[in-house]
């Protein structure tokens, strides 16, 4: 056996230090990509939260906007009979009036069939049709609204 020279056993004690140093730095490259990671995971995760807490705000003001654009309950003056201004308080219809009053004329057509004795003979429709005036008050907010039409109260 042969003993080794001194400057192959520092060669060799060299390469030793040289693998513990890359050793620890592979385990510290692994451990600092590992909290990259959970760092980009964490932020995605905020982002996505962020996102949610803002969809969720703009929920709730269509709802609010909605909700002020819609009235509930009776209308002022139909519950007690009173007058108009001291049952608004009551219904809790905040920004609900009465709107003008609009005149027209309604116009009622009806058709009947006269009753002859001959069958052969050609029968014809009679039409009439009769007109009345009439006022029409409604509510300036409505009571419900769908995806064509709103309902309003109206007298």
């Amino acid at each position: 056996m042969q003993s080794a020279s001194p400057s192959s056993q520092l060669e060799r004690l060299q390469l030793l230090l040289l693998r513990k140093r890359l050793a620890a730095a592979e385990e510290e490259h692994t451990a600092l990509k590992s909290a990259v990671h959970g760092e980009v995971d964490a932020q995605r995760e905020s982002r996505k939260a962020e996102k949610l807490r803002a969809k969720l705000q703009q929920l709730a003001l269509n709802e609010a906007a909605l909700q002020q654009r819609l009235c509930y309950g009776l209308p002022p003056g139909w519950e007690s009979g009173g007058s108009q201004a001291s049952s608004a308080s009551a219904s809790g219809a905040e920004g609900f009036k009465w709107g003008s009053w609009q005149e027209g004329t309604e116009v009622t057509y009806t058709s009947r069939r006269p009753a002859t004795g001959s069958p052969g003979a050609q029968q014809q429709l009679q039409v009439t049709h009769s007109t009345r005036p009439v006022r029409l008050q409604r509510s300036s907010l409505p009571f419900a609204i769908g995806g064509l039409r709103a309902a309003f109260y109206a007298q």
